[in-house]
C-alpha cells in the first residue's frame, strides 16, 4: 500500500453473500507493523454502504458493513509525502468473507492493482524482468524468518559468498517483526545479482508464522504494470 505524493490507494471491498452482511475494521501499517497515519479522502459505494472513522493517536482507523452483494471503495488521500506500509483487515468474529483489490494510481503514471492476498507459509513469484517488485507483510503478532532463494532453470543462482563466507543466495530476513512490512525489486533483494536482465523464479519460505505478498512487473513505458501471481508452495 501507498499513498501521498500524488499517489493514491484504493481499497476496494466486496461482500460476496446473498445472505449475511459482513462488518471489519482496516488499519494501516507501516513497514514496523506501526500504526500508520493515512488521510481517508472519500468512499464511494454502489449502494449505501456504511463507514465509521475512530481516530486513535496514530491516525484514522476505518470500520465498515457492507450488505449483500454490496461494493465500497475506501480511498486515501493523495496530499504530503508518499508513505508505504500495508493494510491489514479484520472481520467481526463469525463473519463470512470479504473479496477485496488494492489499487494504485499515480497523475501521468497510470494505474495497477492487485487483489488481497492470503496468509501463506511459503510461495513462489515467476520472475521476468529485474523490475519486477515484490511485497511482503507478516500478519503474525511475532517475528517470523524469512528464507528467499532465487532460481534460474531450475538451478539456485550462485551469487558467491558474503564477508563471513556465506552463500548470499539463499538470503534472510531474520526477526522479521511482528506485522512488519518490506516492499523491494527483485535486484534489491539480491545485490549481488548485478545483471541488466534477469528470468527466474523466486522462492520465499517462512518460519515461525505465515506472511501475505504481492508482485508487480513495471514494463519499459509509462503505465505499464503487471500483476504476477503469489504461488503457493504445496504443504
Amino acid at each position: 500500500m501507498e499513498s501521498a505524493g500524488g499517489l493514491t490507494s484504493d481499497i476496494i471491498l466486496t461482500n460476496p453473500s446473498d445472505e449475511y452482511s459482513v462488518e471489519g475494521v482496516i488499519e494501516f501499517r507501516d513497514a514496523n507493523g506501526q500504526s500508520l497515519d493515512v488521510g481517508i479522502a472519500a468512499v464511494l459505494a454502489d449502494k449505501t454502504g456504511s463507514l465509521d472513522i475512530a481516530y486513535s493517536e496514530s491516525g484514522a482507523v476505518p470500520s465498515f458493513s457492507l450488505s449483500p452483494y454490496e461494493t465500497i471503495v475506501i480511498s486515501t488521500g493523495g496530499a504530503g509525502p508518499i508513505q508505504v506500509g500495508s493494510v491489514d483487515l479484520s472481520l467481526s468474529a463469525g463473519e463470512s468473507t470479504v473479496g477485496g483489490a488494492l489499487r494504485f494510481s499515480y497523475p501521468g503514471l497510470g494505474t495497477a492493482g492487485v487483489s488481497t492476498s492470503e496468509p501463506l507459509t511459503g510461495f513462489v513469484v515467476p520472475i521476468q524482468s529485474n523490475d519486477t517488485g515484490i511485497a511482503i507483510h507478516n500478519t503474525e503478532f511475532k517475528p517470523v524468518t524469512l528464507k528467499l532463494s532465487l532460481y534460474e532453470n531450475g538451478e539456485l543462482v550462485d551469487l558467491g559468498v558474503d564477508s563471513k563466507g556465506k552463500p548470499r543466495n539463499p538470503g534472510y530476513f531474520y526477526e522479521f517483526g511482528s506485522r512488519a512490512h518490506v516492499s523491494m525489486y527483485i535486484d534489491e533483494y539480491f545485490p549481488a545479482l548485478n545483471r541488466q536482465e534477469f528470468t527466474g523464479t523466486l522462492k520465499v519460505e517462512v518460519f515461525g508464522g505465515k506472511v501475505v505478498a504481492t508482485a508487480l512487473e513495471m514494463g519499459q513505458e509509462v503505465g505499464q504494470f503487471l500483476s504476477l501471481p503469489v504461488i503457493p508452495l504445496p504443504e
